[in-house]
């Protein structure tokens, strides 16, 4: 199922795939979750542009040379468009690179590592109660690493897919041709 194709997936159905990942392996996980808030994030996108279909949708998601094929560049637009503030904006780009540290690298990998373990301490999505609030409440002790990743992914996924379903912004329409 792709969050892009349906948005009304139930969080009863999402949570179990997150809470699965606690016991992925440490790949499995950082990428899994990545995937999810990438397509959580694009499909919060999509529901912004102009109803394309699926050709217009693959070209603009989907495709090797696609405008918003990248997590960083849905990160980029998704601020640009004030979809969400800078803490989450900070917390998007944390685990695109913690998903990139585990994508890229072909040698064991794990959460523990202390160069993983420092990026994910500094999640605040797992901390913060609600929309508005502007710092992050400190757990004492603070989760694992992974768990704090997983946490901050699947908040993360949970209240894009919940603002667009709150939100509904209209679509908006092609604009009338300005040439004959």
């Amino acid at each position: 199922m792709s969050v892009r194709d349906d948005l009304k997936a139930s969080y009863d159905e999402l949570t179990p795939l997150f809470e699965e990942m606690q016991n992925a392996s440490d790949r499995v996980a950082a990428i899994s979750c990545a995937a999810w808030v990438d397509d959580s994030l694009g499909a919060v996108l999509s529901k912004c542009f102009v109803e394309m279909g699926a050709d217009w949708n693959n070209r603009i998601f989907n495709n090797a040379t696609a405008p918003l094929n990248s997590l960083s560049s849905k990160i980029t637009l998704g601020y640009a468009m004030g979809l969400f503030g800078p803490l989450t904006c900070a917390d998007l780009n944390i685990i695109r690179s913690v998903r990139n540290d585990f994508a890229h690298r072909a040698a064991p990998i794990s959460f523990s590592e202390a160069e993983i373990a420092e990026k994910c301490k500094k999640l605040t999505s797992p901390f913060r109660m609600s929309a508005g609030i502007t710092g992050a409440i400190p757990t004492t002790p603070p989760p694992e690493p992974k768990r704090l990743y997983i946490r901050a992914s699947q908040r993360i996924s949970f209240d894009l897919i919940g603002w667009s379903r709150a939100n509904q912004p209209p679509r908006p329409s092609f604009p009338a041709d300005i040439l004959p």
